[in-house]
């Protein structure tokens, strides 16, 4: 086999056309890995706001964050539900409606509260309010504990059942179990019981009917039922000042009994 004698013009092409193929697999490469570093930085940044994500969604789902003292007062907002042309729940017999004793329950909360240095929020202190829709009176009511920053939300209502005037008793009402809204609400459904005016139906969560003043506030939240205004027994009771007092009464108890454990929680920290 005869080799053929390269000129020194073809061995200097041959060799730079080596370094052209050396800079083009430096160049390829450059470029493999800074699409795998932009690839990379990319599902990062998926993947932590996949997780922030999953953490919100936990948090507004399965838990209530507990209130902190550490600011100025401790803010409760007083929800009296209904009002003005949404009269509630009514009892013909007696001639009473819920937003009336809704309301007069609620603006006895806040005077008891306030007399222990708490910050009070109504959502209304008269018969009147500034919405025109259910649906906008819900938000607003929302609105008005968020956008204050209140630390413990309670909205005061009255029950009813169409298809039995014996069925009666409170109710209190939170999201989930577990969560600091729970703890409340028992400190709330213990006290009442306590009054012996009517039977105690337990807590009542999220599962078994959504309640949007408590998916839709940031405080810990609870909504009382006092009782029954189709059974005469309980409408009597809640109709009476000694009712309203004592439901105010046990319902404030609760409410301070609940602030205190806060207080000794913080300073075991």
């Amino acid at each position: 086999m005869q080799y053929k004698q390269l000129t020194s013009e073809e061995i200097n092409r041959r060799i730079r056309l080596r370094k052209k193929r050396r800079i083009a697999r430096r160049k390829r490469r450059r470029r493999f890995i800074s699409l795998l570093f932009f690839l990379i930085l990319i599902c990062s940044i998926l993947l932590i706001r996949s997780c922030n994500n999953d953490f919100k969604a936990k948090t507004e789902n399965n838990t209530s964050l507990k209130p902190s003292l550490s600011k100025d007062r401790f803010t409760v907002c007083i929800d009296a539900g209904h009002g003005e042309y949404d009269n509630g729940t009514y009892n013909e017999n007696l001639d009473v409606y819920e937003k009336d004793i809704a309301l007069d329950v609620s603006l006895k909360i806040g005077q008891i509260l306030e007399n222990q240095d708490i910050n009070i929020l109504y959502t209304r202190k008269d018969d009147t309010t500034p919405w025109k829709s259910q649906p906008d009176s819900l938000k607003g009511r929302c609105d008005i504990s968020n956008n204050n920053n209140a630390d413990i939300f309670v909205s005061i209502h009255c029950n009813y059942y169409d298809d039995s005037p014996k069925v009666r008793g409170s109710e209190v009402w939170c999201r989930f179990k577990d969560t600091e809204d729970e703890k409340l609400a028992k400190f709330i459904s213990n006290n009442l019981t306590m009054i012996n005016f009517t039977e105690n139906r337990g807590l009542k969560y999220e599962s078994e009917k959504k309640l949007f003043v408590l998916k839709n506030t940031n405080a810990t939240s609870v909504l009382i039922e006092l009782g029954y205004l189709s059974n005469n027994k309980d409408t009597k009771y809640l109709k009476s000042l000694e009712g309203k007092n004592k439901c105010a009464r046990a319902i404030s108890e609760a409410i301070i009994k609940y602030k205190d454990l806060i207080n000794e929680d913080e300073q075991k920290l």
